[in-house]
């Protein structure tokens, strides 16, 4: 695996910067060149703690800063592959400011903590790098001896070259003289029997430094990327990338190669994702029929007497034809950035050349000017890309809106409104004490918070029962339900809903056709027969959505229950039967609650 450590100076975007927009897709793009699994970034400066997916980049990026409110000049972070997400058994989680850990399990029954962490500068107050180093120090004293630990960040130190008073802590190839912030950090390092990986290997200073002063031009190191010094064998090689100057900062690339693997997890590999069928080929005639032929000869079948074979054969009879007739619907990634990927990247690329051809001769006046030129080409070419995609885009949207389609607006909307942000948020545990991070705890808790919210027990006084008025039986309530009852239900469902557990949307019941419906039906008559529901018409999928405050708690969730479709269509049936009845037993005060 490749780790890297990089301050990028900013993941936000400014019209009044000199840099490009779209900071988080230039920098995913510079990782994935440098062939980087996992970065630690510095400087961030966004708020909060969050998370953002960078489709066509590759990357997921991760971040720890202060309040909105709160000025914010710091903050660290992750960016990790998109393809390594589904391995981690726990997301990364933001200590402070600046400090953020992820932790990784790893082939043969090993643990790795991986830091990311941003030091305070060399003129900083005392006080913000004692507080820095106190919170490192109980950070790494609850690391199990056991585990790897790998620090990378921006530690704004210079750790100089004496590997005879820091034996073990830095190796030969160190470069530089040491400050009043190296000693801060080879302290801490010697404490744990750490060792800065940048100062073990033999190679040219300018693969060594990381950070250029900007009145001397100098070359200083002062990101670094740090292991146990037990496992030092497993660093390969650890550098600087010269030519990742490519994304606006002074800083460069620290890439490090480790032999080390993640454990794969076996059966979750795949993650089982719900498609959605293309429910608006139903639109066009010809494959209306198709579709309702195909169900034909699907359905005609012998079904098993058993309510949940039969329920079983049925449904995997309409999802195969649906399947094979409708398809599913490509997912929409409508993205400035990623649609103009191929020009923008050749702009950078040139910038990229021309920073590369001064670097060989620094004191070339036209060299640099040609880079200064390269750099504005492409920060005014990008914006010009930005504005006239926005431009086309605003016009669709607005056609839509006038058009009243409001289902075309909302969705079009939708398709470009960012970068997507995904996975689970850590959540703290039921007393507030601890913050659970690997997802087999979230998941635990989630079940833990709703069981409590949906499950309550409720208490009745028997001899309130007595004063209700009893109504005389209704032996006609008791008969099993019609086709005729089967249809309307089937008819009032709603269209353009999320489909359940049994994953059949309302618009197939709909347009499936006779055939599909006197299928219903039998299974109807079977369920009121046999008094048994199939199990999966009792469940739901429970949806959380995120209303405002802190992500961490489960109470600032608004959990929504998607129904089996087919269950729906019984559970109307029975409603449609009891709904005039309840007109007769309401009193006035309860008016609200009668159509009438």
């Amino acid at each position: 695996m490749n780790f890297g450590a990089w301050n990028v100076r900013t993941l936000i975007d400014s019209v009044t910067s000199d840099r490009p927009e779209r900071r988080t897709t230039i920098i995913a793009r510079e990782l994935r060149r440098c062939r980087i699994d996992i970065a630690a970034l510095s400087e961030t400066r966004r708020a909060e703690e969050g998370h953002l997916k960078e489709e066509k980049g590759g990357y997921t990026f991760f971040w720890k800063g202060k309040a909105t409110d709160e000025p914010r000049i710091h903050g660290v972070g992750f960016a990790i592959k998109n393809q390594l997400i589904s391995q981690l058994s726990e997301l990364p989680v933001g200590i402070s400011e600046p400090l953020m850990t992820l932790r990784l399990v790893l082939a043969n029954n090993q643990t790795a903590t991986v830091l990311s962490a941003y030091t305070p500068t060399l003129i900083s107050d005392e006080d913000k790098k004692e507080a820095f180093y106190a919170c490192l120090d109980e950070v790494l004293s609850k690391i199990p001896k056991e585990d790897k630990i790998i620090i990378l960040g921006d530690f704004n130190a210079r750790v100089g070259r004496d590997h005879h008073l820091w034996k073990g802590t830095i190796g030969k190839e160190g470069i530089g003289n040491i400050n009043s912030n190296g000693v801060l950090l080879l302290s801490k390092c010697a404490q744990y029997d750490l060792i800065i990986t940048n100062t073990i290997f033999r190679q040219k200073n300018k693969l060594k430094g990381s950070w250029r002063h900007p009145r001397s031009k100098q070359w200083h190191l002062i990101d670094y990327v740090i292991v146990r010094a037990r496992d030092q064998r497993d660093v390969s090689i650890t550098k600087a990338m010269m030519d990742s100057e490519a994304c606006w900062t002074d800083h460069r690339l620290i890439r490090s190669t480790m032999s080390i693997r993640l454990k794969r997890k076996r059966g979750l590999q795949k993650k089982l994702s719900r498609q959605r069928l293309n429910l608006e080929t139903l639109n066009k005639t010809a494959s209306l029929q198709l579709f309702q032929a195909s169900l034909g000869e699907s359905l005609n079948q012998e079904y098993p007497e058993d309510i949940e074979e039969h329920w079983s054969l049925l449904k995997s009879s309409i999802l195969d034809t649906c399947s094979a007739t409708l398809g599913y619907k490509a997912r929409k990634h409508q993205d400035w950035f990623d649609e103009n990927d191929t020009e923008i990247e050749q702009l950078i690329s040139k910038k990229r050349e021309t920073f590369r051809i001064w670097q060989n001769d620094i004191t070339c006046t036209a060299k640099r000017q040609a880079h200064s030129r390269a750099k504005a080409d492409v920060q005014s070419r990008v914006r010009q890309i930005k504005n006239s995609w926005w431009t086309e885009r605003a016009l669709e949207i607005q056609s839509l809106a006038d058009s009243g389609d409001t289902r075309g607006f909302f969705s079009a909307t939708k398709a470009v409104y960012g970068p997507s942000h995904r996975g689970q948020n850590p959540l703290r545990s039921k007393d507030g004490q601890e913050l659970l991070k690997d997802n087999e705890s979230i998941n635990n808790r989630w079940r833990e918070h709703f069981q409590e919210l949906l499950n309550r027990d409720s208490t009745t006084q028997s001899d309130f029962l007595s004063h209700i008025p009893q109504s005389p039986i209704r032996e006609d309530m008791g008969e099993p339900p019609t086709l005729a009852e089967v249809q309307d239900a089937i008819r009032s469902l709603k269209n353009n809903k999320a489909s359940g557990p049994d994953g059949i949307p309302a618009e197939v019941l709909k347009e499936g056709g006779l055939e599909l419906q006197h299928h219903f039906y039998s299974l109807f008559l079977k369920v009121w027969e046999k008094e048994v529901l199939p199990s999966e018409h009792m469940d739901a999928l429970i949806v959380t959505i995120f209303k405002k405050g802190d992500k961490a708690e489960c109470g600032n969730y608004r959990g929504i229950s998607l129904l089996s479709t087919v269950g729906k269509v019984l559970a109307r049936v029975l409603a449609n039967r009891l709904l005039p009845l309840s007109e007769e037993v309401l009193p006035e005060s309860q008016c609200g609650f009668s159509p009438s």
